[in-house]
């Protein structure tokens, strides 16, 4: 475990994260540790599909460099980068649903929207999901969206998010199942989240690639919360659960035949970004990245934008 801010994920060779565990972690207690904290960094509970210099690279980031929790969460992020766009001349259309992108020549066109609508553009960059980009394009069987998306393979969670008045047992703070692909941590701790000093806390079971039984999945997290905060029934002042939420469209596995976008090859103009175009990044990493390959594509392709 000590070496592993010397590893140069770079290096390591295309096998999957089992593959690479079972040979250089020989403890089994410290494999199963080493487990726990790849599923923390990636979110991903399937070592055999995960590559090991993905999760390695990602473990990497998660452990040396520092996490910034959010006062007000991304909720704060969003509106910051709205703002920032708006002053550089981009125009928010909320409510305005996207029907269809419209090609023809081997250019994109237009996007028709569902109230009748059509909005002329030069470039489109799409940053649904995989389903949803292959929905939305015409004639998309004809192009590597269908790949893309018969490759992706979202990941699954069953999430349990409290609201407590008050935490029963402030010494336990965070927590990972090491038998159980599990997690428990108190955001609250090292963000405001909430305007009256609710403590908002975060139970997470990763299903991996499969859906979860969403009773049992509740049972389990409410049976670890029994264990590491006795009485916390009584302190809820809000609760939500979401038995099965997409919590990553796709990520570099071995099942993947290629890297999505950031162009479509066979639409002039038309790109994808999203957590699920990632070219070895994971999570926002790969939306980050993603977002910043399609827009420095355009500038480099799309006279009217240069």
């Amino acid at each position: 475990m000590m070496k592993l801010g010397k590893i140069d994920a770079s290096a390591v060779p295309p096998v999957s994260l089992r593959e690479w565990t079972e040979r250089e972690v020989r403890d089994p207690m410290v494999r199963h540790l080493f487990y726990a904290l790849t599923r923390t960094a990636t979110y991903v509970n399937d070592p055999d599909l995960l590559w090991a210099h993905s999760a390695l690279k990602q473990l990497k980031r998660a452990l040396t460099e520092s996490v910034l929790y959010v006062d007000g969460g991304w909720e704060t992020i969003v509106m910051k980068l709205r703002r920032l766009a708006e002053q550089y001349g981009a125009a928010m259309l909320p409510g305005k649903n996207a029907a269809e992108i419209l090609h023809d020549h081997g250019r994109v066109r237009r996007v028709r929207c569902s109230d009748g609508t059509s909005l002329e553009a030069d470039a489109v960059i799409v940053t649904a999901s995989p389903a949803e980009a292959f929905r939305l394009i015409q004639d998309a069987e004809r192009t590597s969206l269908r790949r893309w998306k018969e490759q992706a393979s979202p990941v699954k969670a069953a999430c349990l998010d409290l609201g407590l008045r008050r935490l029963p047992d402030p010494n336990h703070q965070f927590a990972m199942g090491i038998d159980q692909p599990s997690l428990f941590t108190n955001h609250s701790r090292a963000a405001k989240l909430s305007e009256d000093g609710t403590t908002v806390i975060h139970l997470l079971k990763y299903s991996g690639v499969h859906d979860g039984d969403a009773k049992a999945d509740e049972a389990m997290l409410e049976k670890a919360l029994d264990t590491l905060q006795p009485g916390w029934r009584k302190e809820v002042a809000v609760r939500q659960y979401l038995p099965n939420i997409t919590v990553v469209q796709d990520f570099d596995h071995i099942g993947r035949m290629e890297a999505p976008g950031p162009a479509v090859p066979q639409i002039g103009g038309l790109y994808v970004a999203g957590d699920w175009a990632g070219h070895g990044e994971l999570l926002v990493d790969a939306s980050f990245a993603s977002a910043r390959r399609a827009a420095l594509h355009i500038l480099q392709t799309v006279p009217a934008l240069n």
